[in-house]
């Protein structure tokens, strides 16, 4: 990774430039011509994973709520869920409603070891899902016979966890929080990524989390833009041991898929952004220790998610449903050999390897800094006035 001393100076300087270049990428998004959708209906669809020592196909319930407040205010660099969001808003009725669909969608509640249930963003953050519809969907799935929820919210919205305890109680079941982390380095987490969370609200958050029993796992970035191969790899490395060094049970790997109206769509389509190699992904979970690397899965691999990415991570044509495979079987087993298996076994692996081996010539800020130069110069020419 490069000197530490090269680019985390300024850091506050760069998120101001940073958050105003996702404002201007983001227009296109909230200018876009949308078509009719169901306020009260939810999309419902399902994730591989191990749970309780079995292979377990999780339900997720993802509410069409307001947008994140983070994503109107430019955003992650890669994230576009909020084509799931309704702008405008939505009554509490409707969101009743969208929870009545999931579990009459889903059957009894009963026989998932747990059900994730989220809005567009923050499950804790008000503007998305006020107090009381909050706890009505926590009243209406304990009737409904949940064994546990799990949903997520940014770090800010649990360091004051009483929301999250009084919904816990009302649930009358144990709750887990998804926290996007991103990446271990500040200036790659709070720049690269824009993910606007300071390492001091991810420990206070994490903090307060574990001293009230309420469990949490963090979301980990891989296909990191701006990024050799290796600092991508090294740095979702050291996001993972962070996690478990704060209390998490669990990690997630999230290969970046692309999605429209984002800064990765945006340097995608001109040739300037791929989303990562799946030997990337391969490599990242068997540099993890066994005890590690058994509670990691890794995601964004697959096309049947919400919304549907425009290109996913990638083999060749020769090996991408091997390693897919592959992936999916680890995600449902975690057994390593189905890892080992697969590694190096196309002819594309020569060239991965050689690029996990090149050396980035500048600084991470250098070209941080040269990229949204020509992004900016090209908004201008879309828009010069």
């Amino acid at each position: 990774m490069a000197p530490k001393d090269s680019h985390q100076e300024g850091i506050a300087d760069y998120t101001k430039r940073g958050v105003a270049l996702m404002r201007r990428l983001r227009a296109s998004h909230f200018s876009r011509t949308r078509a009719n959708v169901d306020k009260t209906q939810p999309v419902v669809y399902w994730e591989e994973t191990r749970t309780a020592g079995e292979a377990f196909d999780v339900p997720l319930i993802i509410l069409r709520t307001s947008p994140c407040r983070w994503f109107r205010a430019g955003g992650c660099v890669m994230c576009n869920y909020e084509l799931l969001a309704i702008d405008e808003g939505v009554e509490r009725e409707d969101i009743l409603k969208q929870v009545d669909r999931a579990v009459d969608t889903l059957g009894p509640m009963s026989r998932f070891h747990y059900v994730f249930i989220t809005s567009q963003g923050s499950f804790f953050d008000r503007h998305e899902v006020d107090y009381q519809t909050r706890m009505e969907i926590a009243a209406r799935l304990r009737r409904a016979g949940v064994k546990a929820v799990s949903t997520e919210s940014e770090a800010k919205y649990c360091i004051d966890v009483r929301p999250l305890l009084e919904f816990r109680e009302q649930l009358g079941a144990p709750l887990s929080i998804g926290i996007g982390l991103e990446a271990a380095d500040e200036f790659i987490r709070n720049v690269v990524v824009n993910k606007g969370l300071p390492l001091e609200t991810f420990q206070k958050a994490t903090a307060h989390l574990c001293q009230h029993h309420v469990g949490f796992y963090c979301y980990v970035s891989l296909g990191k833009p701006f990024l050799s191969v290796e600092e991508d790899i090294s740095d979702a490395i050291t996001a993972v041991n962070m996690c478990f060094d704060n209390g998490g049970f669990m990690a997630v790997l999230e290969m970046i898929n692309i999605q429209p109206h984002t800064l990765t769509a945006h340097l995608y389509h001109r040739d300037r952004y791929v989303p990562p190699s799946l030997w990337t992904g391969i490599a990242t979970l068997l540099r993890l220790p066994d005890n590690i690397r058994s509670r990691v899965s890794l995601k964004g691999t697959e096309a049947d998610v919400e919304p549907v990415p425009l290109a996913l991570p990638s083999g060749c044509p020769r090996c991408d449903t091997l390693l897919r495979n592959a992936i999916r079987q680890w995600n449902y087993e975690r057994n390593v050999s189905v890892l080992r298996d697969v590694w190096g076994r196309c002819k594309c692996f020569e060239q991965w390897e050689k690029d996990q081996r090149a050396s980035a010539v500048i600084s991470i800020s250098e070209r941080v800094d040269y990229e949204w130069g020509r992004i900016e110069a090209e908004l201008r020419l879309q828009n010069p006035f």
